[in-house]
Parts: structure tokens; sequence; C-alpha cells
């Protein structure tokens, strides 16, 4: 169940990388789709958020937004 996007962390929401992470997890702050989906196979969630809380990653193609990347867990 997720209650949708917002600002800050909370329970059943996603939320963006901040621009710090993105800069530290790729090396720029505008990833491309393929830096995304290589970055999601070894990526744990709970490295930076909690049980019922999502992340999402706005991948850029020539400086333009591409794709939103989705990745979280449940509380199970």
């Amino acid at each position: 169940m997720v209650n949708g996007a917002a600002s800050g962390t909370a329970p059943f929401t996603v939320t963006p990388l901040n621009d710090e992470q993105t800069l530290e997890f790729f090396g720029t702050r505008t990833p491309t789709p393929a830096q995304v989906v290589e970055w999601m196979k070894d990526f744990n969630p709970s490295s930076i958020r909690e049980r019922w809380q999502g992340v999402y990653v706005v991948s850029q193609i020539d400086g333009r937004p591409a794709q939103i990347h989705f990745t979280g867990f449940s509380g199970d």
C-alpha cells in the first residue's frame, strides 16, 4: 500500500533521492537509465529508508527526464 509521493520520508510513501544521495550513488545529479538500472541490481533500500517506504530516481537522457525508477520494500 502506498499513500503517494512525499517530500520527506514517511510510512507508506515514496520519496526521491536527495541531491547528495544522487551524487553519492551515481557520481552525477543526472543519472542515465542504464546507470539507475545497474545501481538497482545491488542497492539495498534499507540503507536509506525504513520498512514501508520507497525511493525513486528520475533518470535523464540528454538533460531531460526519461524514466522514473522505483524501489523499496514492504514491512513484511
